[in-house]
């Protein structure tokens, strides 16, 4: 399981916003073709791709980009997806829920305030050395 990104294209025309704009956030996450080479190096049985814009013009790209890498199974998650798994094999669906039942109150805070701003902390070191660029490993 992986988080993955529009293109910058992609997300570009669907958020009308510039594509420059995109690009510095796309740069953050992880694109198809990006996922796909991740795929390439972990092998796994069912690619998990989270965290995604799921819409009927969203799709076709991801998977696009993805096969120029990758051709192996792979789902788009989205909110509620359930993967059971057994030896046998692996089903996804989505779970059945009560969509007009108002959900539960959050717990208290225990800091006892607001969460203010976005978080200070840093990337690892070996995390960004780690990064796969659109040029390769």
């Amino acid at each position: 399981m992986h988080e993955a990104c529009l293109d910058a294209g992609t997300f570009s025309r669907k958020a009308g916003i510039p594509v420059e704009t995109t690009e510095s956030i796309v740069a953050l996450h992880t694109t198809g073709e990006r996922f796909g080479e991740l795929c390439q190096i972990a092998e796994p049985t069912l690619a998990v791709a989270y965290h995604y814009f799921l819409d009927d013009d969203t799709v076709d790209p991801f998977f696009e980009l993805l096969r120029n890498t990758y051709d192996g199974p792979v789902v788009l998650a989205q909110d509620l997806t359930v993967i059971n798994v057994t030896p046998e094999q692996i089903v996804n669906r989505l779970a059945e829920t009560d969509l007009l039942h108002w959900p539960s109150p959050p717990p208290a805070d225990k800091r006892g305030g607001e969460i203010a701003g976005l978080s200070e902390a840093e990337i690892p070191a070996w995390v960004r050395e780690t990064v796969l660029t659109s040029a390769g490993r």
